[in-house]
């Protein structure tokens, strides 16, 4: 069974979501996440 992953953080936590998702990764088959990528607030994967 899959599972999918959340991750909702504020400008605070930015500099700990890339550790955040590495870890995420060792169990979870998907990880949907905000990000802005200079084109407007999307969900990444």
């Amino acid at each position: 069974m899959p599972i999918t992953t959340v991750i909702s953080y504020c400008t605070n936590d930015y500099r700990f979501i890339k550790f955040n998702i590495e870890q995420c990764l060792k169990f979870t088959d998907e990880i949907l996440y905000p990000k802005d990528d200079g084109k407007g607030l999307r969900l990444g994967a």
